[in-house]
């Protein structure tokens, strides 16, 4: 579910430098989780559905030189830059949290626990005002996923605001891969190079893979403004808000659809889903701090609440 987080950064200008080429130029974290719904008290976060999601990612200057995307299909007038992430999302279902689904449980009625653990690789290629991506991640889910240990690790720094969990019932180890193409359209801009600048982009995507199959589309509208500079340094301070909304066309989610190549539960999925989200990014010079808050109409028939999270992340861009 989760995508790549994009904190607020001018691209890097691709170099034929080998020795910088093969040094990270940014360091990024970012995590998902409804413990982060800061707005409702800590007691009564939701803890199920989508229960959690990481991702650490380290972003090179220039294009990935084994990549097809490199030789064709790209505008070579612009910048580029290649990431390697590694990531983690969890899924739980609801049931061992509240007594009365239980009573009213059958099979097909609730989402299996599931996990999908990924490694991905990305290259963006920018010109103008416009943006590409592709990329592919290819992992596990099942056992090997380590959702339970994940969940059960987190739930042991806080254990009295957590709940039990039974991962008894979750998909069955199988390996899958996505791969995802999208595109960003800035339509509408002011300001760039002044104190207060904004921005209306559009973005279109697609998915196709074992995991996960869909189309999307939407738009981000986001505002900067650049406050000063640290005293005694020349680091400036930007803060950016934004919004946010997109439509999601699944044709597959193997995380709710059950696995493609052996029997697992499945539930009734939800073929359109749309979400919304608001933003707030803080950098100083190289290092920025990231929040968005999220919530998401129904994946499936019967969920018995429609998702809401939050995104905590941190950034380190690396100055040479």
């Amino acid at each position: 579910m989760t995508a790549p987080l994009l904190l607020a950064a001018a691209p890097l200008r691709s170099t034929h430098n080998v020795a910088n080429a093969q040094r990270p130029t940014s360091v990024r974290v970012s995590a998902d989780n409804d413990a982060f719904n800061f707005w409702v008290p800590p007691w009564a976060r939701p803890d199920e559905e989508y229960t959690s999601g990481v991702r650490g990612s380290l972003e090179y200057q220039g294009p990935l030189k084994w990549w097809p995307w490199t030789r064709v299909g790209r505008d070579t007038s612009g910048t580029s830059t290649h990431t390697f992430s590694l990531g983690q999302d969890i899924y739980t279902n609801p049931v061992a949290y509240d007594p009365k689904l239980l009573a009213r449980y059958r099979p097909g009625t609730y989402r299996p626990n599931s996990a999908w653990l990924f490694l991905e690789a990305a290259q963006r290629d920018s010109s103008g005002d416009v943006w590409t991506e592709l990329s592919i991640a290819v992992g596990v889910v099942g056992r090997p996923a380590l959702g339970e240990q994940m969940q059960r690790f987190f739930h042991s720094l806080a254990p009295e605001f957590n709940r039990n969990l039974d991962w008894h019932r979750q998909l069955p180890f199988e390996p899958g891969f996505i791969t995802r193409y999208m595109r960003s359209d800035r339509v509408y801009g002011f300001g760039e190079g002044t104190r207060v600048s904004g921005t209306l982009a559009t973005e279109v995507s697609g998915a196709l893979g074992t995991i996960l199959t869909e189309a999307t589309g939407g738009a981000t509208a986001g505002m900067d403004w650049h406050i000063g500079s640290v005293p005694d340094t020349h680091m400036p301070i930007h803060l950016a808000l934004s919004v946010g909304v997109k439509g999601h066309l699944i044709a597959r989610d193997e995380l709710l659809d059950g696995t493609l190549f052996s029997a697992s539960e499945s539930v009734k999925r939800n073929a359109f889903v749309y979400d919304d989200n608001a933003a707030i990014t803080l950098r100083v010079g190289p290092f920025a701090a990231h929040y968005r808050a999220t919530r998401e109409t129904r994946r499936y028939q019967d969920q018995f609440d429609p998702p809401r999270w939050g995104t905590l992340a941190v950034e380190w861009r690396i100055v040479r």
